[in-house]
């Protein structure tokens, strides 16, 4: 984490709030986390994905309600995004929303078969379904789809696997 927080102050100015509300989002600090994705521009190239992880750090910190409409919202105007795609999924499975987990999880694979969020969400899927082996290949799907720079959070997760 230390490598990830120099890599995001360094950031660009318009990419730093970003860049810091995923770092707190996986730090579990949803109040700083929030505080960072509101400062996004919302015209800049960010304001998507920021309003996206907005929304599920709000219904994953526990306003379960208000964080799954933000949620539906975003992607009844963005039918093709497949982050907000793939977080409402996430958060159907885990209000045991199968047949809502499963359909949204089809669409994103439709949409977007190459885009790490979409492994990462099929990851859980089989991981809730108790096939690890589905899972452990999303997951290195994960790694192998991303970004050169991204890749170090998904081999944390490949490496908490392996353990």
């Amino acid at each position: 984490m230390p490598s990830q927080l120099t890599a995001a102050l360094l950031a660009p100015a318009e990419q730093r709030p970003q860049l810091l509300g995923q770092l707190y989002l996986n730090a579990q600090l949803f109040g700083l986390a929030e505080a960072q994705f509101a400062t996004v521009a919302p015209g800049s190239p960010s304001a998507l994905a920021a309003a996206t992880y907005a929304a599920y750090t709000r219904w994953i910190a526990g306003d379960r309600v208000e964080g799954l409409q933000r949620i539906q919202d975003l992607v009844a105007a963005h039918p093709t995004d497949a982050r907000a795609r793939a977080l409402l999924a996430l958060a159907y499975l885990s209000t045991h929303d199968t047949p809502g987990a499963q359909a949204q999880l089809e669409i994103v694979r439709a949409q977007a078969p190459r885009v790490p969020e979409t492994h990462l969400a099929w990851a859980q899927w089989y991981t809730a379904h108790h096939d690890y082996v589905a899972a452990d290949d999303e997951y290195r799907r994960a790694f192998n789809d991303a970004a050169p720079n991204e890749r170090g959070r998904y081999a944390l997760v490949l490496e908490s696997l392996c353990r």
